[in-house]
Parts: structure tokens; C-alpha cells; sequence
């Protein structure tokens, strides 16, 4: 079926949304945003979202090396 793929990875992206948005954890957030930006790579504000996420969590590294990964990525 034409689109089914782009289907599919949409429902992904839809899901992986909702459990970053709905996760009680700071740190499950980013984990799960992770794994939506991974879907995406060149969605910039799913990345700043990650970023945040991250930061939120305490991971500062891990923001500065999602935010650098990203700047590369979009250059």
C-alpha cells in the first residue's frame, strides 16, 4: 500500500509525543524524545525539545551534545 510506511512512521512519531509529554520522570521525557528525534533527525524543534528534556533531567551533557549533534546535522 502507497504510504503505509510514512503512515506508520507517523503514528510512531504521534506515540513517542505522547509518552514524552505524559511521562512522569524528567529523565524518561528525554528518553522517550530521543527516540522520537532518532525517527526524525531534521526536525529542529522535536531536537530543542530534547534538548530541554535533557536539561531537565539533569543531563547537561547530554543537552549540549544533542544541541551540537544537531547543529551538525543542519548544517
Amino acid at each position: 500500500v502507497a504510504g503505509g510506511g510514512a503512515e506508520h512512521a507517523g503514528r510512531c512519531v504521534a506515540a513517542l509525543d505522547a509518552l514524552g509529554t505524559t511521562a512522569a520522570e524528567p529523565a524518561d521525557a528525554a528518553r522517550w524524545t530521543a527516540r522520537r528525534c532518532a525517527l526524525t533527525p531534521l526536525d529542529e524543534p522535536a531536537h530543542r525539545l530534547l534538548i530541554e528534556r535533557l536539561a531537565a533531567a539533569g543531563d547537561r551533557a547530554g543537552a549540549l551534545v544533542a544541541g551540537r549533534d544537531l547543529a551538525e546535522r543542519l548544517r
